[in-house]
C-alpha cells in the first residue's frame, strides 16, 4: 500500500503574529476547518514511545494538543467541547535573534462550546517569547496566554489540567492504555514507518470542573478522549484523496476509533479500519473485511454515517448534533445511536474529513 500524504497546514497566515489584529470568528473557524489536515495519517505513522512523547517535540514543526468532551451541568443540562493549541514553526531564528520579539514559534489556542444556550467560541494566539506562550517537555505543560495545559505524566494513570484566568477548569483522568496512531494506520494495512506524523489518543477520560456558562461559572462532569500530534511538516495530499476520520465515544466505557481512506486511483472504493478502545484496557481492531461504514449523505463534511462490526454485534447511525452551527473546529459533531451486544448506544462524537467531496456508495469517481 502506498503512503499516505500530509497536506500542509495552512497556519503560517493564520497565525501571521501577535501584533496584528485577529480575524473575525467566523473566519478563524472556517480555518480551522482547514487546518483538519494535522489530524490524518500522513505518511504512515511510526512507534510510539511514552512516556517521552508526551511532552512536547520542538524539532518537530507541527504539534498539536487538542481534548474534546461532553459534559453535563448539574441540572443535566449537556455540552459539547473542544479545546485545542496548534504550535507552528515558522522559520530558523537568527543567531543572535534580531528581537525579543521575533520568536519563531507561533502558538494558537482555541476552544468551541456547544450547548443548549448556543455556541461560544474563544481563541488565544502568541508567538513563544517573553513567556507569553510556549510548549515544554518535562513537565509536559503547553500555554498560550493565560491558557495553561499541564499534561501531567506520560503513563496511566493520565492526569491532565486546563486552567485559564476567567475561571474555567478542567480535570482530565483514565487508566485506558493511549491508542498510537500506528496502531489505527494499521487497520488499513498499511506498514508503519517512522516518516510523517506521529501521535496518539487517550480515550475514555473522565472530566470534571467548572466552565462558564453565560458568564457565570458552572459545575460539570462527563467523559473525554485527549489526542496529541505531531509532524515536520509534509507534501499535498494527491488528486482524489479523501481521508475521514470519527472519534466515538459509545458509552461510559468504549471508545471507538476509524477511519476511512478513499483513492481516485482505486476506484473510489473506500479502505475502513476502526479500533475499539476499552476503560479496562483491552483494544481490539477492525480491518475492512470486518466492518461496514457507509456516508449517508455527500458534501465536504458529511455528518449522516451508518457503521456495523458484526464481531461485537454493533450497529449505529451517526446524525448531526442538535444545533451544531457546521463544522467545529474542525469537525462534525455527531450523535451515536443504536445497538451493540446487545445493549442500546447513545452516544456522541467528532467526525472530521479532508480531501475532495463525499461521495455516496455507487457513484462514480
Amino acid at each position: 500500500m502506498s503512503r499516505i500524504r500530509l497536506p500542509v497546514l495552512a497556519l503560517v497566515g493564520l497565525l501571521g503574529g501577535c501584533e496584528a489584529p485577529p480575524p473575525p470568528v467566523e473566519q478563524d473557524a472556517a480555518l480551522l476547518v482547514g487546518a483538519a489536515a494535522l489530524l490524518a495519517p500522513g505518511a504512515v505513522p511510526g512507534p510510539l514511545d511514552l512516556p517521552a512523547d508526551h511532552g512536547a517535540h520542538p524539532s518537530q514543526g507541527l504539534e498539536l494538543w487538542r481534548l474534546q468532551a461532553r459534559v453535563e451541568e448539574t441540572d443535566g443540562r449537556a455540552h459539547l467541547l473542544t479545546l485545542g493549541v496548534v504550535r507552528l514553526t515558522l522559520a530558523t531564528p537568527p543567531d543572535p535573534p534580531l528581537s525579543a520579539w521575533r520568536g519563531d514559534r507561533l502558538l494558537w489556542g482555541w476552544s468551541q462550546r456547544l450547548g443548549p444556550v448556543g455556541v461560544a467560541f474563544e481563541q488565544r494566539r502568541a508567538r513563544a517569547v517573553l513567556g507569553l506562550a510556549g510548549a515544554r517537555p518535562d513537565p509536559p505543560r503547553v500555554w498560550v496566554r493565560d491558557w495553561t495545559l499541564n499534561l501531567g505524566p506520560g503513563r496511566p494513570p493520565w492526569r491532565l489540567r486546563f486552567e485559564d484566568a476567567a475561571g474555567r477548569r478542567l480535570v482530565l483522568a483514565g487508566g485506558a492504555p493511549a491508542l498510537g496512531l500506528a496502531r489505527l494506520a494499521a487497520t488499513l494495512g498499511a506498514e508503519a514507518t517512522t516518516a510523517g506524523p506521529q501521535g496518539y489518543l487517550l480515550p475514555g477520560l473522565s472530566v470534571s470542573g467548572r466552565l462558564l456558562v453565560d458568564g457565570r461559572p458552572r459545575a460539570v462532569e462527563g467523559r473525554a478522549w485527549f489526542e496529541h500530534l505531531w509532524a515536520g511538516g509534509g507534501e499535498g495530499a494527491g488528486a482524489g484523496l479523501r481521508l475521514t476520520r470519527l472519534t466515538l465515544q459509545l458509552d461510559e466505557s468504549r471508545t471507538l476509533a476509524c477511519v476511512e481512506l478513499r483513492r481516485a486511483e482505486a476506484g473510489g472504493r473506500p479502505i475502513p479500519g476502526c479500533v475499539l478502545v476499552t476503560d479496562d484496557g483491552q483494544v481490539r481492531a477492525f480491518r475492512r473485511r470486518e466492518l461496514r461504514l457507509e456516508a449517508q449523505e455527500r458534501g465536504t463534511h458529511p455528518a449522516r454515517w451508518r457503521l456495523e462490526i458484526p464481531a461485537v454485534a454493533l450497529a449505529v447511525a451517526l446524525t448531526p448534533w442538535d444545533d451544531a452551527p457546521g463544522p467545529i473546529a474542525p469537525g462534525v459533531a455527531v450523535r451515536v445511536a443504536g445497538s451493540a451486544e446487545g445493549r442500546v448506544i447513545e452516544g456522541w462524537g467528532w467526525v472530521e474529513s479532508n480531501g475532495p467531496e463525499q461521495r455516496m456508495r455507487g457513484e462514480a469517481e
